[in-house]
């Protein structure tokens, strides 16, 4: 089946494929469902891309014994394909026509790309975290991605070795900077354990080098043929580089004498857990639409002012240059699990509703203390002016203790520059166990029954003689 999720003027293509064509349950099977973004790059006339989705298409799913496989076709032909212009948007509408027309469960849905799907992986994955249960990432980079959104997302990293990734015949060091993103999510999951699953696999170069199956580009795809297909490794251990910190201290020695110079640096390959790309996300169950820690970096890109007028007014751009799109276009902008937040009302009444361009280091971290009815809000910004923007508290049955009772919401302030100034605050509110006509409409505008709620707390700024102070709004249903 073929089908396109539209934007204005960008249409993604996608095929979908049910695993088994007939539910043996009946009609109401709920499936899991697996996006799949495939490699490829600059390449004037597609079809060397096409080529790439189409191998993407039949090659990847022989581990699926129940799902749906979407592979989806690059908007562009260029790096950044996946996620271009509309891309994130696009990709969040397919997840939204899946669940509402294909019985797609919304706590399964799985990201598996390679090379430039890889590097789509850690950009979509990072914006949309919300929307997926798990995410696999083969030969992509992280180039610029900042590690703090994948907080509840399981995320798998898999390069070779020796995979360098070429811009303009300079070597990037792709195997490299995979590693170094897995050292920042170790430090992350020191801070906060039982969060910020991950698994780094750097696979041996030489381990599939066949000229018949990748010629001339065996560094980047030797190790892809085993792992991914469902050949006789698929399901079993798979010989991988033990202590990818040991190996990254020494990469620029390594890297030039590969498996020969193994033992010289300590670096003992080991067989480890099953590597498959269908099993890794298999193996990590289901998304917690309502976790207890959710981390949201709000500058995960800067306003890039150079950018023409009619593309900037309308998407989000490339390549995390920049972010500026309609919170009606795009519901990740607006709501993560069970944050929100609030934009500034536009500049003029003549302006319409865009969303705030968030800088670097603007962030919102909630934490649910359930037991006590109390919700913790910690906003971090560069300067004051930097959080211009109400936070708010998405609650139903079950996300506290108790919504017929009071609940406390303790919210603390950062201010990083001119000089550091944190305040802090308890709050009051109130109970919340009235239903809100007006947030369930908010909620369910995402078409994610999991991520529907049904009352809030909304909170907002002032800055009163120097003094970063919040207040709650008087609800309303």
């Amino acid at each position: 089946m073929n089908g396109h999720s539209r934007e204005d003027l960008r249409t993604l293509k996608y095929t979908v494929e049910k695993i088994p064509s007939k539910p043996v349950d009946g009609t109401n099977h709920v499936y899991p469902l697996y996006i799949a973004m495939h490699g490829g790059g600059e390449d004037k006339d597609g079809t060397a891309n096409d080529r790439a989705w189409q191998h993407m298409m039949a090659s990847y799913k022989g581990r699926i014994t129940d799902g749906i496989w979407v592979a989806v076709r690059g908007i562009g032909n260029t790096w950044d394909m996946h996620f271009t212009g509309p891309g994130h948007v696009l990709v969040e509408r397919l997840i939204e026509y899946m669940i509402l027309f294909h019985n797609v469960d919304p706590n399964r849905v799985y990201l598996v790309g390679f090379s430039a799907g890889g590097d789509s992986g850690f950009r979509i994955g990072n914006r949309l975290a919300q929307r997926f249960a798990a995410c696999e990432i083969g030969g992509g980079d992280p180039g610029d991605v900042r590690a703090g959104n994948f907080m509840n997302l399981p995320v798998c990293l898999q390069v070779g070795e020796q995979d360098e990734g070429w811009v303009q015949s300079k070597p990037l060091g792709r195997s490299k900077h995979v590693a170094q993103f897995g050292i920042k999510l170790d430090v992350l999951a020191k801070i906060h354990p039982d969060y910020y699953t991950h698994s780094v696999f750097i696979h041996p170069t030489g381990r599939y080098e066949d000229e018949r199956y990748d010629p001339g580009n065996r560094k980047h795809n030797s190790w892809e043929k085993g792992n991914f297909d469902n050949d006789q490794t698929a399901g079993k251990p798979t010989t991988i580089i033990q202590d990818y910190v040991v190996w990254l201290e020494q990469y620029e020695k390594n890297r030039q004498n590969a498996v020969d110079n193994w033992a010289s640096l300590g670096i003992t390959p080991a067989e480890v857990e099953n590597t498959n790309t269908i099993d890794w996300p298999n193996n990590k169950k289901s998304r917690n639409p309502t976790p207890t820690k959710v981390f949201w970096d709000l500058g995960v890109g800067n306003f890039n002012d150079q950018q023409p007028k009619e593309e900037k007014d309308r998407y989000w751009q490339s390549s995390d240059n920049f972010r500026f799109v309609r919170p009606s276009d795009f519901h990740g902008l607006t709501q993560n699990y069970w944050l929100a937040i609030v934009p500034p009302p536009p500049a003029t009444s003549a302006s319409p509703a865009y969303y705030h361009v968030h800088k670097p280091g603007t962030s919102i971290m909630g934490q649910l203390d359930r037991a006590n009815n109390k919700v913790m809000i910690a906003v971090t910004g560069e300067t004051e002016d930097d959080i211009n923007f109400g936070v708010r508290v998405l609650l139903r049955p079950g996300v506290l203790r108790d919504l017929s009772q009071s609940i406390a919401v303790e919210i603390k302030t950062t201010i990083a520059r001119p000089e550091k100034k944190v305040t802090s605050a308890v709050l009051d509110v109130g109970p919340r166990l009235v239903e809100s006509e007006r947030v369930i409409k908010d909620t369910l505008v995402r078409n994610d029954p999991s991520l529907v709620f049904t009352s809030d707390i909304i909170l907002v700024k002032e800055v009163v003689g120097g003094t970063t102070t919040w207040s709650a709004l008087k609800y309303t249903s």
